[in-house]
């Protein structure tokens, strides 16, 4: 019987969460899955291990990994490289590739034409911003480029006391803050796609 592991950002999942959903299918198509929170991998002589049921478990003794959440932010590098260490001998379902350069929320160079997305602004700098959004009028969705489920997506006017005060707190340290033009439509629902 095949088997995965499926390395998530919490060691429990909340039942929106896609390594919730994939659980029941996974199991109906015959597929042992073994789900870990990606925050306890550690390396050593046997390569990455993750804690699994309170015991260490080498990543290797898996068929495939499915990273499906990133844990903290401050140690996201040092785990794709763990990962990136058995990316020979391991299938992974998201390439470290992939989960290093497109798993964010900027929109990929190539597609930039092809698929319609909001006018989009990137930047460490919280006044730059909010110069822009004030210049350019409107409603605006400001966030973290690689956050999920909402956590720290702020939407507000450009040149609101609201939009400014959001700005100052998502670039604090240094960190990236993502500008976007506000689309009604997202109101009546998105989609996503997992392939």
């Amino acid at each position: 019987m095949p088997s995965i592991l499926l390395l998530t950002a919490l060691p429990e999942p909340a039942p929106e969460e896609t390594a919730v959903r994939v659980r029941d299918p996974l199991r109906a198509r015959g597929v042992r899955w073994t789900s870990a929170c990606i925050d306890t991998l550690a390396f050593g002589p046997r390569g990455p291990t993750v804690n699994a049921g309170g015991e260490a478990v080498p990543v290797e003794t898996f068929e495939a990994v499915w990273v499906l959440g990133f844990g903290r932010a401050s140690t996201f590098l040092d785990k794709m490289q763990q990962l990136a260490s058995v990316s020979d001998r391991v299938r992974f379902v998201n390439s470290i590739e992939a989960l290093l350069l497109l798993h964010a929320k900027y929109p990929p160079g190539d597609a930039q034409d092809a698929l319609p997305q909001p006018e989009t602004h990137a930047g460490t700098d919280a006044d730059a911003l909010v110069g822009i959004a004030e210049a350019r009028g409107g409603r605006w969705v400001l966030k973290p480029p690689a956050g999920s489920f909402g956590r720290g997506v702020h939407v507000a006017d450009g040149g609101s006391a609201a939009l400014a005060e959001a700005a100052r707190e998502l670039t604090a340290g240094g960190r990236y803050a993502l500008l976007q033009r506000w689309c009604p439509e997202v109101e009546a629902g998105e989609h996503r796609v997992l392939v």
